[in-house]
């Protein structure tokens, strides 16, 4: 079979999506499958590949990019059996008219909620009008602006116009139920990560390689506002007085970055608190390495990639209460769950972890046998059954 992977990003780019698709091309290529990945990005990666990756640039204004985007698409999608789309506007929308026009099967992906996304980098904006905060949730139930609802409409129409859908977690699964998408089109299947992204390096190395000596309390994620950076940000002067050994390292980059580096500044923990910026995704281990507890506070996550990383290389975890994240953490267990942006929650489980040797090694053992239900051999061969059955 050939596969054509429609995506909005690829390494370089950091975050799940641009992992997983990065990974599974492999597999896929591995299996004799004729694969090609598309995406947005300027960014050429330091080391080819065995497929072909096609870039558009970002560069362009949206209008433009996503145009370009549709056309490659559309003339590269004749040679291919498959699209699998990995999520449903910026690769979904497209995929599924190129699809249609050339009767050809899309398998979409789909770990969001493009709408809300929008709506809530919208209500970021001082300019903007629209200053009401919605969860993921309530969102559902409720009327936005033109352009959100027009996005809403888009990625409705996008599922129900595939020909199969994946989503990464029960929840998920719930939300696009709320679509109005039958339920015999979704497929539960669990993001994963491979065996062999273990890192044989000892803690002490490194905390070197990246420059570091105190504990370090890490978070990875785009600095986009559902994120929590911020609390994360605003909890370390009362975490210093605790320990003065401690620092937070946020690795990623997004539009948040300038609020998040002014807020720095006013609490004065300029030596205590690290932007690392975007890192690329082959050193991305050394950080998890290097970490003593890793903390995801985002008000949504369909199934979170650095949760599962942070569970590999043996880091206990701290995360939100929110989507996906207690199919992952069973708060006490292999982890602890915390409510969103709940800042004495944070502190409190943080410092329980870095204060207790024993309780640390319990949920390092605990996620490793969490783990076993989150198997790459599992999602590569489910997916590819999926991709054979279209």
């Amino acid at each position: 079979m050939n596969i054509l992977i429609a995506t909005g990003i690829f390494p370089p780019d950091i975050g799940g999506p641009a992992t997983y698709v990065e990974k599974f091309a492999h597999e896929l290529n591995f299996s004799d499958f004729k694969t090609a990945v598309i995406t947005y990005s300027d960014r050429e990666p330091e080391l080819g590949y065995e497929f072909p990756v096609i870039r558009i640039s970002r560069r362009y204004p949206k209008a433009i990019r996503h145009f370009l985007y549709f056309f490659r698409l559309l003339f590269m999608g004749k040679d291919f059996d498959v699209v699998f789309a990995q999520n449903p506007f910026s690769a979904g929308f497209p995929a599924v008219i190129a699809g249609k026009i050339l009767r050809k099967k899309v398998l979409l992906k789909i770990v969001g909620d493009a709408a809300w996304e929008h709506y809530m980098n919208k209500i970021q904006n001082p300019k903007s009008k629209i200053q009401n905060y919605d969860s993921l949730e309530n969102f559902q139930t409720k009327k936005h602006d033109f352009l959100t609802e027009l996005i809403r409409k888009t990625q409705k129409f996008v599922a129900r116009s595939a020909s199969k859908i994946i989503v990464p977690s029960q929840y998920l699964k719930r939300l696009v139920l709320g679509w109005g998408i039958p339920e015999g089109k979704i497929e539960v299947i669990y993001n994963a990560i491979e065996k062999s992204s273990t890192f044989p390096i000892p803690k002490f190395e490194a905390k070197k390689e990246i420059g570091e000596e105190k504990s370090i309390i890490l978070s990875v994620g785009r600095l986009s506002s559902w994120k929590g950076f911020e609390a994360l940000i605003e909890i370390m002067p009362s975490l210093i007085k605790e320990n003065p050994n401690l620092k937070l390292i946020i690795v990623g980059s997004g539009e948040e970055k300038q609020r998040l580096e002014l807020k720095i500044r006013e609490l004065k923990i300029e030596n205590s608190v690290k932007l690392a910026g975007l890192v690329h995704h082959q050193n991305i281990p050394l950080y998890f390495k290097a970490a003593d507890v890793f903390v995801l506070n985002s008000e949504y996550e369909g199934l979170s990639h650095t949760i599962l990383e942070a569970m590999q290389f043996g880091v206990p975890v701290v995360c939100s209460n929110k989507g996906g994240n207690p199919e992952l953490v069973e708060s006490g267990h292999n982890g602890f769950l915390a409510e969103y942006n709940n800042k004495d929650q944070l502190k409190e489980a943080i410092l329980k972890i870095l204060q207790d040797k024993v309780l640390q090694e319990k949920f390092i053992q605990n996620s490793y046998l969490k783990l076993r239900d989150f198997n790459w051999e599992s999602l590569v061969a489910r997916t590819i059954n999926m991709l054979k059955l279209l």
